[in-house]
Formats: C-alpha cells, sequence, structure tokens
C-alpha cells in the first residue's frame, strides 16, 4: 500500500519488554527484537520504534532498568550490523514511564548503551506526565533525537467525562485534544527544533475524541 501511494515507512514500532529479571527470557525478547528488527530492514524502514521496558512488582527500577540496558546493548549491535536504527521514546504510558518516561532517564539509557544505533524519539507531550517542559526536554535529548512526536493533551474540566484520558505523576488528570488546544506550546516546540537544525520526521498523534478523519479536515 505504501508504495502504491509513493509513502516512504520512516519507522516501524512494537512493544517488547526487555527489562526482565529472567536471563532466558531476557534472552528470548533479545530475540524478538532482533526479528523485528529485520522485519523493519525488509520493509525499508530507517528506524525500529521499541517501547523497552515495564515496572514490574517486587523489583527495584534501577534494576530493571540494568537487565534493559544490557538487552539494549545486544539488540543495537544488530540493529547496527543491519544498518537500522533502534529508537525509543520517554513514554507516558503508566506502567513503562518510571524506566523511560523522562527525557533525562532516556538520554542516560543512551548513554549507558553508548551504541550509534541506539538513539531516541521526544514526544513533547509525555512529558507532561513526568512534570518536565516540553522544550527542555528536546534539549536533554538532541544530541540522540532521530524522530519527534507531536500530541497535544489538557486538563479534563470539573464534571467533565471523557472516554479516554491519563493521570500525571501528580494526579492530574488530562485527555487528548487538537495540536493548538493543549498545555503544550506546539509553535514553541517547533521553534525550537528550527532552533536545534532538526532534519527529521514530525509524527503527529491524534488524541481526539471524534473520527481522525474529520478532524484532519
Amino acid at each position: 500500500l505504501c508504495a502504491d501511494a509513493s509513502l516512504p515507512i520512516n519507522s516501524y514500532m512494537a512493544f517488547v519488554d526487555l527489562a526482565l529479571p529472567s536471563l532466558v527470557e531476557r534472552s528470548l525478547a533479545i530475540d524478538q527484537v532482533r526479528s523485528l528488527l529485520d522485519r523493519s530492514a525488509a520493509l525499508e524502514a530507517s528506524i525500529f520504534m521499541l517501547c523497552p521496558g515495564s515496572t514490574k512488582e517486587g523489583f527495584e527500577i534501577s534494576e530493571l532498568r540494568k537487565y534493559m540496558i544490557e538487552a539494549l546493548a545486544k539488540c543495537a549491535t544488530h540493529a547496527e550490523s543491519i544498518g537500522i536504527v533502534l529508537a525509543f521514546e520517554n513514554i507516558d504510558y503508566p506502567p513503562w514511564r518510571p524506566l523511560h518516561g523522562k527525557g533525562t532517564d532516556c538520554r542516560e539509557i543512551c548513554d549507558a548503551v553508548n551504541s550509534p544505533a541506539l538513539r531516541l524519539i521526544c514526544d513533547v507531550c509525555a512529558s507532561l506526565f513526568v512534570g518536565e517542559n516540553p522544550i527542555d526536554i528536546l534539549r536533554i535529548m538532541e544530541p540522540y533525537l532521530v524522530n519527534v512526536h507531536i500530541k497535544n493533551s489538557r486538563p479534563i474540566m470539573p464534571h467533565e467525562r471523557v472516554l479516554r484520558y491519563r493521570k500525571t505523576d501528580s494526579g492530574l488528570k488530562l485527555t487528548g485534544t487538537v495540536l493548538d488546544g493543549g498545555l503544550v506550546n506546539v509553535p514553541e516546540v517547533l521553534d525550537e527544533l528550527k532552533r536545534i537544525n532538526y532534519d527529521g520526521y514530525l509524527l503527529i498523534e491524534y488524541q481526539g475524541e471524534s473520527d481522525p478523519r474529520a478532524a484532519l479536515k
């Protein structure tokens, strides 16, 4: 379909938990990522986006992050060998947020892996859920930045009922909205991307409640 429409596939994405205490399970997960990297190459996607780590009851975040970094290093070696960029984002999904939800977390993970094949995707709106400023995280993640996701969220009004919402670390309930209707100042984000000479793709994530086809009009 993409070929028929002359559309390049910029990235391919999957959730694979690498923050696994069991060496056997971690090895299986690494093999799964390697297979997905091969699929990305077959699709001629330049980036494989991975969500690589979830929290687990009874384990410290630092311990789980150590397992994840060890596994990411092995996955990055394979990515480099086939010419694919392996990337992950500062994620706002609650079970994964403690491991790589902040810009500083993401940069420290990349520093630890120290591979030219491991890079970062900045979700500017996800910063709201961990108390970070969108401009600040762009600057923190800039050395590893290969992709940027743009979306917006707003606080839920008193007595308002919405189908989809997510709590910030401080307990504030946010729901998705149009790009110019939330807490992220999108023009400021675009200005910052120009300042740092970012020349990659912008992925717009639709967060509204209505049919996205109608919203695009």
